[in-house]
């Protein structure tokens, strides 16, 4: 019995795909539901380590699925002339990875040195927690229109 590498990287993809958004999301809902809770400096600053560990998870699940779509490509053999791969990959590679990467800039190197230091930041800390929640306000409604519409293409692939 030859092995299936399509299933293979099929399942790791979808694998990939719940631990990229339901991390993200179920974490992105503790902080922003968190900030309005009246919570000592303390208990901030542990859920925000909590958040920064969870991170970990979804930037290695992101880059899981860069691997086994890559994976897919490869073994199904569509060719990169396809339309909707086209579109997946212009996507992905021109939106979804710059905010990923922009986002690791945040959660792995600048909030870290912020949270570990104590149970509050300093004043000049602050403004780097603000740019984060202005960057997740700003790309949380770009994520809902596009993960459907990369959903869409995968499983129709609609091709004119």
């Amino acid at each position: 019995m030859n092995f299936n590498w399509t299933s293979f990287f099929l399942a790791l993809h979808l694998a990939a795909l719940v631990f990229w958004l339901g991390p993200t999301l179920g974490a992105w809902m503790v902080l922003r539901d968190g900030d309005k809770l009246a919570m000592s400096n303390k208990n901030i600053a542990w859920v925000w380590r909590a958040f920064l560990r969870l991170m970990w998870w979804e930037h290695s699940a992101f880059l899981a699925l860069i691997a086994s779509g890559t994976g897919l490509i490869l073994t199904t053999g569509y060719p990169l002339t396809t339309t909707w791969l086209q579109w997946k990959l212009a996507l992905i590679i021109g939106i979804l990875a710059p905010i990923e990467i922009i986002d690791s800039y945040f959660v792995h190197y600048r909030l870290p040195k912020i949270y570990s230091r104590g149970d509050s930041p300093a004043l000049q800390d602050t403004a780097w927690v603000r740019r984060y929640h202005l960057f997740t306000r700003l790309m949380i409604p770009l994520f809902i229109l596009l993960i459907p519409l990369i959903f869409y293409l995968a499983i129709f692939k609609p091709n004119p």
